[in-house]
Order: structure tokens, then sequence, then C-alpha cells
């Protein structure tokens, strides 16, 4: 008859990977056909344009590579570390340098965020004859476009831990030690000692940062807090790379 048997027109967002379903979604709209409807809001819905299906290729920032800061101790911990080695201190400063690499896996890129796990070894207190080495495992989310990132997860540390006391005098007394003794009953604790022995600790970390960009050099920037009970440790790093995203 030359009479126009129907129209359709709807605005999808069109990367090149999606004419097909594109067209099979129209067709099958355009006649009354069901339609997948968690598709057809993917390429339609403005807020969800940017996702991993209407941006398949869409850049992904790594950040694998070095880390370099400084890590500080307070409360109970901190005044260990400063004490003498006669009270079971260290007799170093409650701020050392550490180093390490973080290791990422992106597992999840929408749009512009990305959800990751991170593995960061790091050596800590080597500016101060110390060897202390960590492990953390965090989970987060990242911004693609502008670099800010939050995470969080355990950290598993080597710690030279005792159980003893202090006498009246100030002196650090372990129970390992071949002439312990407790004539007044003093009640022992489990604490950081510099006679302790290699002992694997937990705690917890919060991290944030900003990664800043120059070209293809990528310049990540981070913050942490360990939360304890007998003091906090917080932190600063920051590393870099030259690989590009992917």
């Amino acid at each position: 008859t030359e009479k126009l048997e129907n129209s359709y027109i709807k605005e999808f967002k069109v990367p090149a990977s999606q004419l097909k379903p594109i067209i099979e979604l129209s067709i099958r709209e355009m006649f009354g056909l069901e339609i997948d409807k968690e598709l057809m809001r993917n390429l339609t819905s403005p807020p969800e344009f940017d996702n991993s299906i209407t941006e398949p290729y869409a850049e992904k920032l790594n950040l694998n590579g070095p880390r370099m800061g400084y890590t500080f101790f307070t409360g109970e911990i901190g005044s260990i570390l400063q004490a003498s080695e006669k009270a079971g201190g260290f007799d170093v400063l409650p701020a050392m340098f550490q180093f390490g690499y973080q290791f990422e896996t992106q597992y999840l890129n929408e749009g512009n965020f990305q959800g990751l796990f991170e593995f960061i070894p790091t050596i800590t207190g080597m500016d101060q004859n110390l060897f202390i080495p960590s492990f953390s495992i965090l989970n987060g989310m990242r911004n693609n476009r502008t670099g800010w990132e939050f995470a969080i997860g355990p950290t598993f540390s080597l710690n030279k831990i005792a159980t003893g006391y202090t006498d009246e005098l100030g002196f650090w007394r372990n129970e390992k030690d071949i002439n312990f003794s407790n004539p007044n009953n003093i009640e022992l604790e489990t604490r950081l000692a510099s006679d302790g022995v290699q002992k694997l600790t937990t705690s917890f970390v919060i991290a944030a940062g900003k990664s800043f960009r120059s070209g293809k050099l990528n310049i990540p920037i981070n913050a942490y807090i360990v939360p304890s009970k007998k003091g906090l440790r917080f932190g600063a790093s920051f590393g870099f790379n030259g690989k590009k995203n992917k």
C-alpha cells in the first residue's frame, strides 16, 4: 500500500559492539514482543550509560608498583618503642620508614568506578635497625576518572612479643628469662618487647588516597590508619608506575 506500517524512535548509547542487541531490542519492542528489560535499561537510561555494557573498553586505572613512606606509632606501642632495652623497649623513634610493592587485581569495572583487591607486602623500620615485615590484603573502590580510592582490609605482621611484668624500678622482667622471679605476684602482661619472640599479629587497615597523572606516569598518594586498643598507627605513602591504563 506504500503506507508506513510502523515507526520507532528511541535514543541509545551506541558502542559498535552493541549494534546487534540494539537492533534486536528495537524490533521486538516496536512490534510489542517481550524484551530484556535490564539490557534495555543499561543501553538507554542516562544514569546507566557508563557501565561495562556500554563502555566495554573503558580505561581501568592500574597502580601496580613500588610504595614507600613513613608510619607513626602512638599510645602504648609508641612508648614501648621509645623505651630503653632494660625496660623491654627498642630505644627507637616511633616513626619509621617503610617500603614495599602493591599488586592489584580489578574484579569490577562499571563506568567511572572499579572494584579491586590490593596485595601489599612491606618492610618497616630498617632505617632504625629493625626488620618488621607485613602483608596487607585490601578490598576497595576507585574512581577511574578522578583517581580517588578507598580500601579496607586485614594486615599481618611479624612482631617481637613477650609475657612478663615491669617491676617497681622500671625494669622489664620476661618470664622466659632463666632468672625470672615475681616475688610481689605482679600481674603478667603479654606485649611488644625487644626480648620477645617473633609472632604473627593481625590488625585492620583503613586507607584512602588519590592518584595523580602526568602523561603515562601514575603517582598514587595514600594515607592509612590501623586502630588498636594499645595505640593508633597511621602513615602515608606514595608510589609510581609508568604502565598504560588497561
